[in-house]
């Protein structure tokens, strides 16, 4: 009997033990899946992080290869943008403020009215290239009509430049064409019209006193009278006695009739 309890004992001991090494197992077998899990997840973290920080050197030097012929690219724009800028105001700045020779203005081939030395001449082309300003007729003292028809032109753009402020720029060349008049009756009546051109009077806008010195340069321009058989060639020799006294009731509006170019009216 005493035998039988103890294998009973013995039994009941061996199983509980048993089933506790069971009972632990599964928790042991669980913890050691989950350390695995962690570590497999930290070694993928880490690889990951190790491939976006750790790039490859190649890499590294394209990207900031790329990255300076961007800022390249960007600094030659804004240079190429800053030189046009420069040259535009280049341009027009001698226009605008009298910074440069009046004959160094209206210098295109056909014209220019001056040369660097305060040479006037007659334009060659200022009948095309020039603005038209308007005539005037010189009534004839012994009849009827007019004995003298003049024809004024000025340099492109004077007459918007004169509209915006009332003033002649820089540079502006006026040329007076002078021709004898004709008179006979029409049907609208007695009518003059030019007959036969017989000179030019040339004047170019001088603000800046580049010709001190010159006798036909004074009071703000250059002055000069040119007979039609020599355009190039001027028989005036000071302006104050062969050019300005016609032109003094005018000293008001630069020494320029402007009432007689209703086109120079704002």
């Amino acid at each position: 009997m005493w035998r039988v309890q103890v294998r009973l004992r013995l039994w009941d001991i061996k199983f509980r033990t048993s089933d506790a090494l069971v009972v632990r197992e599964p928790k042991r077998a669980a913890q050691q899946q989950g350390d695995v899990d962690a570590i497999r997840r930290e070694s993928a973290t880490s690889a990951l992080q190790t491939r976006r920080v750790a790039l490859p050197r190649g890499a590294v030097w394209r990207t900031l290869e790329l990255r300076r012929s961007t800022m390249e690219v960007r600094s030659l724009r804004l240079l190429a943008a800053t030189i046009s800028a420069a040259v535009v105001v280049a341009t027009l700045l001698p226009q605008v403020s009298g910074g440069a020779p009046a004959e160094l203005r209206n210098s295109v081939d056909g014209q220019s009215a001056a040369d660097s030395q305060g040479n006037l001449h007659v334009p060659k082309d200022y009948r095309s290239a020039y603005e038209y300003l308007g005539s005037w007729a010189i009534a004839d003292e012994k009849g009827p009509g007019a004995k003298q028809i003049h024809m004024v032109y000025a340099s492109p753009g004077t007459v918007a430049a004169y509209r915006a402020n009332a003033r002649f720029p820089d540079g502006t060349a006026l040329v007076k064409e002078v021709y004898a008049a004709a008179t006979s009756p029409m049907t609208t009546g007695t009518v003059s019209h030019a007959a036969k051109l017989t000179g030019w009077f040339v004047m170019v806008r001088d603000n800046h006193g580049h010709h001190a010195g010159n006798k036909l340069w004074g009071d703000g321009w250059g002055w000069s009278w040119f007979d039609v058989t020599n355009p190039s060639k001027t028989t005036s020799t000071d302006y104050k006695t062969d050019c300005r006294q016609c032109h003094g009731p005018a000293q008001a509006t630069e020494w320029v009739y402007t009432k007689g170019y209703p086109v120079l009216e704002r």
